[in-house]
Formats: C-alpha cells, structure tokens, sequence
C-alpha cells in the first residue's frame, strides 16, 4: 500500500526538485515573454502615467494575472523534469539501488510520483476549466489598459456563422464603436425567407452593450448602405438590388461578443468547456473548436504521459551515459509536443479526424510509456 514511510521520503525528494523545476521552467518563461513584450509595456508609458499608474505596475499586474496560464502551460515538463532530477540525485546517493535490495521494484519505487503526477493531472483538467478563464480576462483586462488611446480598428476578422445559419464575412471590425465595415453575407437567410446576397457598407450595433443574448429593447445591427438581391435576381441581370431599412436592425441573433470570441484566440483558449461547447454548436463546421474540447483532457494528460515515457529513460542510464539519457527524456518530451501539435493542426484544418488526431499523440506515447514501465519491474537500481 502506498503511503510507507519509504513512499513519504520519496515523495519528498520528488516534491524537492518539482518546485526548482517549476521556478526554473515559470521563471524563464516568463522572462522571455516580458523581453518580447517590453516595447508594448513602454510605449504605453503616457497611458499609464496618465492613470497614475507605472510600467512595472503594469508588468506586475499582466504576469500576476497570467501566472495561473504560465503553470499550466509548463506543468508537464515541470512533472517529468523534477522526477529526472529526483532519479539522479537518489542514484548519485546511491539510495536506488539499497531500495530494490529491499525488495522493492522500480516502478514500485516510483509509485508515488506517478500518484502524484495522475491526481496533479486532476486538478489541472479543473483548474484549465475553471482558473484559465478568469486569468486569461484579467490578462486581457490588463491589456486593453496598455491600449487605452490606441485604434481599435482591425481588419482581421474571422467568418462568423449565426443561429440562422448565415456565415457573415467583415472586412473591418471597430471594437469600442462595435461597427462593421465591408459586411457581406451570400446568402442571407431569415425566417422562411432566403436572398442571394446582403451586402452593408457600414453595420453599427446599438443598444446595449453586445455582451447578452438578447440585449436591450431595440438592440442590434442598424445597417448603413444595405442592399439586398433576392433569389430570382443575379449580379449584371435585369433586377435591382433591394435597399435595407435603414431604421430597424437586421433579423439576426449574432452579438458583438461572438465577433469578439472569434476575433481573438486568446478568448477561446479561455472558455469554460461549456461555453465552448455552446460556441461548436454554433460552428459545427469549425474543426478547431472541437479540437480545443478534446485539448482540454489531453493536455493535462500529458502531465502523466511524460512521466510514464521520462522515467524509463532516465532509469536506463548508467555511469557518464546518465546525462545523455536525461536529455534523450527531454528530447522525447519535446517530440510529443510537436507530434501533438501537428496532428491537431491537422485535425483542426479538417484534413484527418478531430478524435484521431487530438488522442495520436496521447494514445501512442502513453502507450509506449506503460510498456516502458512494465520492462523495469526486472531492473535493478544502479549501484
């Protein structure tokens, strides 16, 4: 049963080099993300002075709201990191190898870490439902701040697909005057009724603030220059186009806040899964949504996968061959990760399945790591 006094000092060991491993990994990331980002910070130095506030306010306030994403994005290699350097420092003490004369195998021996690492994999599967999405507002927050001032005009825009259906294609988004610019939409349905084409040269919304569902009484999208071409009609034929009403707002359920969803990554990375679930119901045909439910178990998975595939490795080693061995387990680690990246790339551009292509790389190596294990239960620690 696992909880001996042998376990609690194992533990303990591995808990040692998982909190250097956790600053040494958060720390650097952290540095390298203020280097790429201190121009914006400084740039910003009217803005903030302006609100009384200083660029290492600022910069404190960003990464202080963004630390939670920070561990979690680091968490897997912290895990496999801190149980290497755990292994190496107990084979330099030569304790490993008085363990398994004890009569304790190797994965054994281990068994605590991997406890740990399968309930850690737990609490981040909660935490990236439901800690990601606070910190990822809060860092948002914070930036917006530094553009206080700035344009809010951009032409990247996402195409977005209403309740109806329609897919709607903006040229430009204004996201403090909640306008488009260049809206065209082919076709446009509402109701029982379906047009070849809406085109609207300038699109406001009005009434509330395009956060809800339903917002304020009379709420929605005003058209400004709108045209319509209904079903018989076709571009240089005999009909006209229809102009829009130009008083009463467009028949769709389609919010700013959706265009803003869509507009920026950062904001689906931090959904809560029901609300990305409620967003791929929208979009079924947006492959990556899906893609970003089925991440929301893989990755923390990873966290006992690197472990399971590390360890072996590392356990392998003996003599001067140990160092290489640490660096073939990190070397594996950093395969996974490209490996999985590409196949949910792919998955997300719809070129192999979502459900094969966000579990290849989880599946595959996590398979390989239990077979790694299981051949340890023969070895013997290394003198």
């Amino acid at each position: 049963m696992i909880g001996g006094r042998l376990d609690r000092y194992v533990l303990r060991r591995f808990l040692a080099f998982y909190g250097l491993s956790l600053l040494y990994l958060a720390g650097l990331f952290l540095l390298v993300d203020a280097a790429a980002r201190l121009d914006q910070f400084l740039e910003a130095r009217p803005v903030l002075e302006k609100a009384g506030r200083s660029v290492a306010g600022a910069v404190l306030r960003f990464y202080g709201a963004g630390l939670p994403l920070v561990v979690l994005q680091v968490a897997p290699f912290v895990t496999v990191m801190g149980a290497c350097m755990a292994l190496v420092d107990l084979r330099r003490t030569n304790e490993l190898h008085p363990m398994v004369e004890a009569g304790r195998s190797l994965p054994r021996i281990l068994a605590p870490v991997v406890l740990f690492a399968a309930l850690l994999t737990a609490v981040l599967a909660v935490a990236q439902d439901r800690i990601a999405p606070a910190a990822v507002r809060a860092r948002l927050e914070v930036e917006r701040s530094l553009e206080e001032g700035k344009s809010t005009f951009t032409s990247r825009v996402p195409h977005l697909r209403d309740g109806e259906g329609n897919v709607w294609n903006f040229t430009g988004w204004d996201s403090a005057a909640l306008v488009a610019r260049g809206v065209r939409v082919a076709p446009f349905r509402s109701g029982d009724r379906t047009w070849d084409l809406l085109e609207v040269d300038r699109l406001a919304w009005r009434g509330g603030g395009g956060g809800g569902a339903a917002g304020g009484a009379g709420a929605g999208w005003y058209p400004e220059g709108g045209r319509l071409l209904p079903p018989a009609e076709r571009a240089g034929g005999t009909g006209d186009l229809v102009a829009v009403p130009a008083d009463r707002p467009l028949p769709t359920d389609l919010r700013p806040a959706d265009v803003e969803l869509m507009r920026a990554s950062e904001d689906l990375e931090g959904l809560s899964s029901s609300r990305l679930r409620g967003l791929r119901d929208r979009y079924p045909d947006l492959e990556y949504l899906t893609v970003l439910l089925h991440r929301r178990l893989t990755h923390p998975l990873a966290n006992l996968v690197l472990l399971l595939v590390g360890v072996p490795l590392v356990l392998r080693g003996e003599g001067a061959s140990l160092f290489l061995s640490v660096l073939a387990a990190l070397g594996v680690c950093a395969a996974y990760f490209v490996a999985d990246s590409i196949a949910c790339d792919l998955a997300g551009r719809g070129v192999i399945p979502v459900g094969p292509g966000t579990w290849a790389a989880t599946i595959l190596f996590g398979a390989a790591g239990v077979t790694m294990m299981d051949a340890l239960s023969g070895r013997a620690g290394s003198r």
